[in-house]
């Protein structure tokens, strides 16, 4: 018990330094601690979340569709009657 509560307090304070900067609105962000969190340098700790942070941002920026095209491509124009214009 010790060893858990010692690591949700370092994650907690790992979370208020680094989200705050790196974080993303509207995002969840969920942390495990393993046996290496009690072990692990503070500083390491640190550098490992914003590492993790910079990586999510990455792979999330190469999933968004990209700005410049229409979402509507590849459709046909319709009119306020109904009927497809070509």
């Amino acid at each position: 018990a010790v060893k858990r509560s010692r690591a949700k307090r370092r994650l907690r304070e790992v979370v208020r330094q680094v989200l705050a900067q790196k974080g993303q609105r509207g995002h969840d962000y969920v942390l495990i601690a393993r046996s290496v969190t009690v072990e692990s340098a503070f500083d390491q700790l640190i550098r490992d979340c914003r590492w993790c942070l910079k990586r999510l941002n990455q792979a999330q920026d190469q999933n968004a569709p990209p700005k410049h095209i229409d979402k509507r491509r590849g459709k046909p124009d319709q009119s306020p009657s109904g009927r497809v214009n070509k």
